[in-house]
């Protein structure tokens, strides 16, 4: 392949099985978490039209993890790691992932930066402006109810629809109160969560959230999750010119 980027089929394969393929390869090769990273990094190829790149999804995080502690095995090629900062973005890196072959994002998710590269709340207008951010504030409150317990180590559950939590109304339903009630956050702690919350709410949560009211059936133009993302990639700002930067440092 002379040049561009070859993005591979998505299949649920095992960690060996990952690395039975990379051990075959001769291409460079940016490993991804899955499918959402498949659609939004395919926009590389811009970027990288002078170089031939393979981009591999895996299917986790915790599966890039594995494959780059094994990197070892498949050192004849190239290789760079994108994966989400999740929990990270309010602790530190573990030790060993602090590596230039490692591309953390910025935020919690690809998706907060995004959310900030592509100004994706000026789409609403002024009443769903206000509810939207009636709404936040709520779910802020629980979000920073559940990273205290997560710092606290215990287990925690993010992958939660807004449509669950609040109500209508943009009021807290009643088991996720109850949670909230149970635990004890400093109130500085949740001003901090509330201040930055496009760097360190869930993006999906956030997306989720937005979509609240862009995708209203009242709506005279409506919006999904993939023009959202697509229209912030097309914006190609601060956070997506990073990624850029710092695999090009990998592979040039």
């Amino acid at each position: 392949m002379r040049g561009g980027i070859k993005i591979m089929n998505f299949v649920d394969m095992s960690v060996d099985e990952y690395l039975e393929v990379l051990k075959r390869s001769s291409l460079p090769t940016i490993i991804t978490e899955g499918r959402d990273d498949y659609k939004i990094f395919r926009r590389m190829e811009r970027e990288f039209s002078d170089i031939g790149v393979s981009l591999m999804p895996v299917g986790g995080k915790d599966k890039v993890i594995q494959i780059f502690n094994r990197r070892q095995e498949y050192g004849h090629i190239k290789t760079a790691y994108i994966v989400d900062r999740d929990c990270w973005v309010f602790t530190s890196v573990p030790e060993g992932y602090d590596n230039n072959l490692i591309i953390l994002t910025d935020g919690y998710s690809i998706e907060n930066d995004l959310y900030r590269d592509g100004d994706i709340e000026d789409f609403l207008y002024g009443e769903e402006r206000e509810k939207y951010y009636r709404d936040l504030d709520a779910l802020v409150e629980w979000f920073s109810c559940t990273i205290k317990k997560y710092l606290n180590g215990e287990a925690i559950d993010l992958d939660i629809h807004p449509n669950r939590i609040l109500d209508e109304e943009g009021k807290i339903k009643s088991p996720f109160q109850e949670f909230i009630d149970s635990i004890s956050v400093e109130e500085d702690f949740r001003k901090h969560i509330r201040q930055e919350y496009k760097k360190f709410v869930r993006g999906k949560n956030l997306m989720a959230l937005i979509l609240r009211y862009l995708s209203h059936k009242n709506r005279d133009s409506k919006y999904s999750r993939a023009n959202l993302i697509e229209m912030a990639m097309v914006k190609n700002g601060f956070h997506m010119q990073r990624f850029y930067t710092e695999i090009s440092n990998v592979f040039r």
